[in-house]
C-alpha cells in the first residue's frame, strides 16, 4: 500500500509481530514497523485470532505512518477486545475505546475495520457497544476518532439498521463517506448503499 506520495509499505514478515518495511522514494530510505504495543494478545494465546484489514493484518496506520489502530486487550482478565491508538513517534497510548467498542475476546470475528480518512486527521469505523440487559439490543454506529483521540458519533440509526464493519469508502476530499448499511437479521438481510456527509451528517 503507498503511504503519501514517496512511501510504500508492504509486510515484511508473516509471524509475531507482523512488521511492515517502509521504502521511502524521496531519500531512498526504508525502516521497519514493528507493532509490538501495549495489551495485544500474545501468538500463543488460544482466542488469539486477529484482523487481516485490508492486508494490514491486525494494525491500521494513518497515511503519515505516525499513529497505529490495533485491537486491545482490557479488563481484569484481558478478555474483552477494544481498540487503542497508538503514537509510533513517542511510543505512547493516545487513547482507548471501550466507550464505543467492546467485545468478548471469544468473538473472534467482530473486528470491525478502521479506515483512515485521505489526509490522516481521522479515522472512522463501527462501534460495537454490547446491551447491558438481555432485553436490549447491541448498538451499532459509525465513530470518527481524531488523531489524539477524540470521538465523535456520526450516525444514529435504530437497532433494525445498521452499518457493515469491513467496506467504506472515502471521497478524495474526505467530506463524504459511502458504505453498506444493513437491515434485517442474517436470515433476512437486506444491504444497501448509503453516503453520509460527515459535515452535516
Amino acid at each position: 500500500s503507498w503511504a503519501g506520495d514517496q512511501r510504500f509499505v508492504f509486510v515484511h514478515k508473516v509471524s509475531w509481530p507482523d512488521t511492515v518495511l517502509v521504502l521511502d522514494l524521496s531519500d531512498g530510505s526504508q525502516h521497519l514497523l514493528v507493532p509490538e504495543f501495549p495489551g495485544i494478545a500474545p501468538i500463543n494465546s488460544p482466542t488469539a485470532a486477529r484482523p487481516n484489514w485490508d492486508g494490514w493484518f491486525n494494525v491500521m496506520y494513518d497515511p503519515t505512518l505516525t499513529r497505529a489502530v490495533y485491537p486491545r486487550l482490557v479488563g481484569p482478565s484481558a478478555d474483552i477486545k477494544t481498540y487503542a491508538l497508538w503514537d509510533t513517534t513517542t511510543n505512547e497510548t493516545l487513547a482507548t475505546f471501550e466507550d464505543i467498542f467492546t467485545s468478548p475476546l471469544d468473538f473472534d470475528d467482530i473486528y470491525p475495520t478502521p479506515f483512515w480518512s485521505p489526509d490522516g486527521s481521522h479515522f472512522v469505523f463501527r462501534g460495537v457497544v454490547p446491551a447491558v440487559e438481555p432485553s436490549e439490543d447491541w448498538a451499532f454506529e459509525l465513530y470518527q476518532v481524531g488523531r489524539d483521540g477524540e470521538v465523535k458519533q456520526l450516525t444514529h440509526l435504530t437497532p433494525a439498521v445498521y452499518p457493515g464493519e469491513d467496506v467504506l469508502s472515502w471521497s478524495p476530499d474526505g467530506r463524504y463517506i459511502v458504505f453498506y448499511l444493513d437491515r434485517g437479521g442474517y436470515t433476512e438481510r437486506q444491504t444497501h448503499v448509503a453516503m453520509l456527509d460527515t459535515q452535516t451528517l
